[in-house]
């Protein structure tokens, strides 16, 4: 086993080292279990003083307003939330489909490529043209921009990598908004 750890003294009070930072910041040393010369840094903002209406509108601040002052949500932000996390994630496993049935419709492409897979047979074919007329929409303008690489298709991937970049997008939009 090892040594017990050493008592505990008992606390002292934290005291500042420096003059208060900006916006009522200050450095205050706090004693520790192990470490007395333990540096923490406290920020604390500076609460103002309301000072009613703007000049010049009859708008009220938006921190004195009586919802934000007592730091509940407004009844509009909670609808928001009811509507929006939902949306999100219906929107996400969509994409999520799509992806999928992007990554099932180039596999699938290559199977037939080195004839692993034979097209005659009715339920391939069927699954092949599902997945075509589900992806060449979103494939088709991609490869009109992109040159000619010979037999390498990456449109695919071009399609893939903007989908998680609009799901990535969607995401911090519903969370920027939900909080």
């Amino acid at each position: 086993m090892g040594k017990p750890p050493p008592p505990v003294k008992p606390a002292k009070a934290a005291r500042t080292t420096c003059p208060p930072l900006r916006d009522g910041a200050a450095v205050f040393r706090v004693p520790t279990r192990y470490h007395s010369n333990f540096a923490v840094i406290l920020i604390a903002k500076r609460k103002r003083k309301p000072r009613g209406l703007v000049r010049g509108s009859g708008l009220r601040r938006k921190a004195e307003t009586p919802a934000r002052s007592a730091g509940a949500l407004p009844e509009r932000g909670r609808a928001m939330n009811v509507i929006l996390v939902p949306l999100y994630q219906v929107l996400s496993i969509a994409i999520q489909l799509y992806i999928w049935a992007l990554i099932a419709s180039a596999v699938l492409s290559w199977l037939i490529a080195f004839n692993v897979i034979n097209t005659r047979n009715r339920f391939v074919y069927t699954v092949m043209d599902t997945l075509y007329r589900v992806t060449e929409p979103a494939l088709r303008p991609i490869r009109r921009v992109l040159p000619n690489f010979g037999g390498i298709d990456i449109s695919p991937i071009i399609v893939i990598l903007l989908l998680y970049f609009i799901q990535s997008v969607l995401g911090q939009l519903v969370f920027r908004v939900t909080m």
